[in-house]
């Protein structure tokens, strides 16, 4: 198992450690921004020699956004665990996520309409 927490890496950075870490089972804190996450186009990850969707297990990200929810989803299904701070995407996403079986969230606004969400959820 390895795990990557530093709060300095770059979008471009972090991209090459992905195709070139191929063992790499955890992202940790604010390594993986929403910025980051909408940038994985789909065009641009079949072009990785290894792919994007890797043995990542646990990710820890920031203020993901539902665009950059949905390309988590679709680059990193194998997540079990997911802790996110400030998260501005619907809940709902995270039924697509089929192995997650640990969810937390960080600084949440909590409003009638996010609490509607998290018992739907």
């Amino acid at each position: 198992m390895l795990d990557l927490t530093d709060t300095s890496v770059t979008n471009a950075g972090l991209l090459m450690i992905l195709r070139k870490l191929t063992q790499l089972t955890a992202l940790g804190e604010y390594n993986v921004t929403d910025t980051f996450l909408r940038s994985l186009t789909a065009n641009r990850i079949f072009r990785l020699e290894s792919g994007i969707s890797l043995g990542l297990l646990s990710v820890h990200a920031r203020k993901v956004t539902d665009a950059g929810m949905r390309n988590l989803v679709l680059t990193m299904p194998r997540i079990r665990s997911l802790t996110c701070w400030e998260p501005q995407f619907e809940l709902q996403t995270l039924c697509h996520l089929n192995r997650l079986r640990n969810v937390t969230l960080l600084r949440i606004s909590f409003s009638q309409t996010m609490m509607e969400e998290i018992i739907r959820y």
